[in-house]
């Protein structure tokens, strides 16, 4: 057998022992097949003299045919083994997804994910599970955590951004309630470095008006109240058109009593947060500069912080992890 290649037939496959993989007498082909099956009949062989100087082993009788292998020369290599595991492609997206959680609350960086998940999981059939189950647990530390610690801000530094008027912005120090007071945004994309005119009130218990506005709202669950507060928000100076407060931060009430931040979603809700609320501030109304943005922002909180002397409330921009702070 001198110079011959192996012979067109099944052998077992090399990267799955369980298997066999037709040899056409010249290569391994993308045809397989169990071991047990009834052999198929043999795809067309091709034609034309083996390679000179190389020798086929035949397998010894009696054992199961090994794969076709040379004498003198390597062996031929069927396609490689199957990837096991997730692609690095896949991995990067459940990072960024659970930062999006995590860091942005999921409102708008999920979005621009979505494309290239749904690509990656058509490759990949371990990534869409992989995926789901990252951004569920992400989920669940972001929005079941508790209260987070406020910082005391007693390094009188302005928090989230530049105000420009009375006072600095700090929980110590923070800007009058019902005073219109300019701030500059520090914070990313299109909306960096606005300059917005703000006017805050002091929060209130708005339960009673919540209950009377939409029949499908809930009452708050016991020892919390619906606190809500009037914003006015006129566009002074922007880079781009239209604008509006979007993602870039987010309303939070500090508690005085608890000495924790409270944001819509912090306090488990029959209603999801407050539920429909009356005038209630759209955060993606999008306005012009001279425009005017304005409405009421509710917040559940526990009822020990509402009288509070020392409860605040906060722009908490997520660029920078920082507050502009308004209190009486």
């Amino acid at each position: 057998m001198s110079g011959e290649l192996p012979p067109a037939n099944w052998y077992p496959d090399p990267s799955d022992p369980g298997r066999e993989r037709y040899w056409d007498g010249a290569q391994w082909t993308n045809e397989t097949r169990d071991i047990n099956d009834p052999p198929p009949p043999p795809p067309p062989q091709p034609s034309g003299p083996p390679p000179p100087g190389q020798t086929f082993a035949p397998p010894p009788s009696g054992a199961p045919a090994p794969a076709p292998a040379y004498l003198g020369g390597p062996q031929p290599q069927g396609p490689p083994a199957p990837q096991s595991g997730m692609s690095t492609t896949a991995k990067v997206l459940i990072a960024l997804g659970v930062l999006a959680v995590v860091f942005l609350g999921g409102c708008v960086a999920l979005v621009a994910l979505v494309g290239t998940a749904v690509e990656e999981a058509a490759n990949d059939p371990d990534f869409a599970a992989e995926f789901e189950e990252a951004l569920e647990e992400a989920t669940e530390s972001n929005l079941d955590g508790g209260a987070e610690a406020v910082d005391d801000g007693s390094d009188g530094q302005a928090a989230g951004g530049q105000s420009t008027g009375s006072g600095p912005g700090t929980r110590q120090d923070p800007l009058p309630y019902d005073q219109t007071v300019a701030l500059t945004w520090d914070t990313f994309g299109d909306a960096d470095g606005s300059v917005w005119e703000t006017t805050v009130g002091q929060p209130t218990d708005i339960g009673a008006d919540i209950m009377a506005a939409n029949e499908f709202n809930a009452e708050p669950p016991e020892g919390v109240v619906f606190a809500g507060f009037p914003v006015t928000m006129t566009l002074l100076e922007a880079g781009k058109e239209p604008l509006s407060v979007g993602s870039n931060f987010t309303w939070e009430i500090l508690g005085g009593a608890t000495a924790a931040a409270y944001d819509f979603f912090t306090i488990e809700t029959e209603s999801f947060g407050c539920g429909v609320v009356p005038d209630e501030f759209d955060d993606f109304d999008e306005v012009f500069v001279g425009g005017t943005l304005s409405g009421t922002v509710c917040v559940p909180i526990p009822a020990e912080d509402l009288a509070n002397p020392d409860t605040r409330i906060a722009l908490h921009f997520a660029a920078t992890d920082s507050r502009i702070v308004y209190g009486p």
